[in-house]
């Protein structure tokens, strides 16, 4: 190794000047990559190791990570919290996390028993211990939701003294919830969290209320539960049924003509009252008393006969009287009478409606001045928003230029900026390793010139120092024949460029 850098540096001192830059400036090129590469290689790619991190698991990981002596990043607040470690360095950290312990969890709700000691406890400890593991049985129910990350129930004591009798206190309940990402439930997502902890610890609704990281009241029982949340419900319904048939008209309307070239708005009036019909009939029934009389009496004659008057005074030729001693049978007329009485029937029908019931319907379309044949566009809007003229529903269409949203101006010859692509590691790894190959070639190339410089000056210098020692007694011609010969083994193109030379200057000499 010593004898070859020897050979290099006289080899370098015997080159010219511009050489010796040249190779300076190239052995400088490759210390720089060289230097590059191993700073780029032994820089850390952290990767993602442990995620949804509490702030106690936070400062228990970076602490293990720590004194393992492995580096880390971790998220900003607020958390949830994700650390980030280096990739060839996962199963250090991982081993450091665990064999630490900063991810165990103390076991909580029905697990958490106090051992003996619990025994020595006063009543109220007892409760209270009570009331702490349904509170822990809680939170761990709410944090199985998707959009809670973390949750804290409490309950307030209950009198077990029987002197409060029916004046005892009612228990209440409140809640803070740590929503995942800071998002804003709605009103369905605070609904589910109150039925739970309300029917999981056995509080009345209007005894409970819910709040979550940032001081949002998301349930507040006893303005939830009274007419005001009625009419809070009865507005939302409203709102959300306008903002669905203009939704659903618009995304048709997008799909078709495409976007910004018409819109639909909907606003509706609704009766929320609720309203009791009755109806009522009456039938003819079942027969309760039925009377039936008959009676016989002699055709023609009368009811009485006149005082004072005796049966020989009567004339005998008169109609309707028979002589005396007649033995004819006479007439009778017989009547027959029926009655009967029903009772009367009556069906009465009473319906209540508590379903909201829709009054009017107030469409609007605006329609840009490109669409053709809007006509027909009106009444598919009045079908698909389900517009009515028995209700008197009211629909008003306005064709007008849509505004169109500015563009960027660019100079002329210059294309508009786009966004910058992230860069591709594989393709920045082939560029370094391209760049060092490239270095590692062009060195090699100029050391091995360098060498075979030297060796045609160090057979020169042989040559002259044989000759040398030769004396003055060897013959000239051989010792150019000699020089010839390896001047002919170690550089041919030169003794080509000689003879080449000499030919040409032979006829000038011969003239002269």
């Amino acid at each position: 190794m010593n004898e070859l850098l020897e050979k290099l540096l006289a080899s370098l001192k015997s080159t010219s000047a511009g050489a010796r830059l040249i190779t300076v400036l190239v052995g400088g090129a490759l210390v720089a990559v060289a230097a590059l590469a191993a700073v780029v290689t032994n820089r850390p790619h952290y990767e993602l190791a442990f995620a949804g991190l509490s702030d106690h698991e936070l400062a228990e990981v970076c602490k293990a990570l720590s004194t393992a002596g492995i580096p880390f990043e971790q998220s900003q607040p607020p958390g949830p919290f994700v650390v980030y470690v280096d990739r060839d360095r996962r199963s250090e950290a991982y081993m450091a996390a665990y064999g630490a312990g900063a991810l165990d969890k103390p076991l909580e709700g029905i697990l958490s028993e106090g051992g003996v000691s619990s025994v020595f406890n006063s009543a109220e400890e007892r409760a209270q211990s009570v009331r702490k593991r349904e509170w822990q049985e809680m939170e761990r129910m709410l944090e199985e939701l998707d959009f809670v990350a973390g949750a804290s129930v409490r309950t307030s004591a209950v009198a077990a003294s029987s002197l409060f009798g029916g004046a005892a206190p009612t228990p209440t309940a409140s809640v803070t919830l740590n929503v995942l990402g800071g998002a804003e439930l709605t009103d369905a997502q605070a609904r589910t969290v109150a039925n739970l902890v309300s029917r999981g610890l056995g509080i009345k609704p209007a005894e409970l209320v819910i709040s979550d990281q940032a001081g949002r009241s998301l349930y507040d029982g006893a303005v939830d539960t009274g007419d005001e949340r009625q009419i809070k419900d009865l507005l939302t319904h409203q709102t959300e049924y306008d903002r669905r048939l203009a939704r659903e008209a618009n995304e048709v309307l997008s799909a078709i003509l495409g976007d910004n070239k018409a819109r639909v708005t909907v606003s509706s009036e609704w009766d929320f009252a609720q309203t009791t019909s009755s109806t009522e009939s009456s039938e003819k029934g079942a027969v309760v008393q039925e009377t039936k009389t008959s009676s016989e009496k002699p055709l023609g004659s009368s009811g009485s006969t006149t005082a004072g008057l005796s049966s020989n005074t009567l004339d005998p030729d008169a109609p309707g009287t028979a002589p005396a001693g007649s033995s004819a049978s006479p007439l009778m007329e017989k009547t027959s009478e029926e009655k009967k009485s029903y009772a009367p029937s009556t069906k009465r029908e009473q319906r209540v409606r508590v379903v909201p019931e829709l009054k009017r319907l107030s469409v609007a379309l605006f329609v840009d001045q490109a669409v053709q044949d809007a006509a027909r566009l009106e009444e598919a809007v009045k079908t698909a928003v389900g517009f009515s003229e028995d209700r008197s529903d009211a629909f008003t269409s306005v064709v007008l230029p849509f505004a169109t949203p500015p563009a960027v101006e660019t100079p002329e010859g210059e294309a508009p900026e786009a966004a910058p692509a992230a860069p591709n590691p594989l393709l920045e790894m082939l560029l370094q390793r391209g760049i060092e190959i490239v270095s590692a070639v062009v060195f090699l190339v100029l050391l091995l010139k360098t060498l075979k410089g030297s060796k045609k000056q160090a057979a020169s210098a042989a040559a002259e120092a044989s000759a040398a020692e030769a004396g003055p007694g060897l013959d000239p011609e051989l010792l150019a024949r000699a020089q010839i010969d390896e001047l002919l083994r170690s550089d041919p193109a030169k003794v080509g460029e000689i003879l080449s030379r000499w030919a040409r200057e032979e006829p000038v000499a011969s003239r002269g």
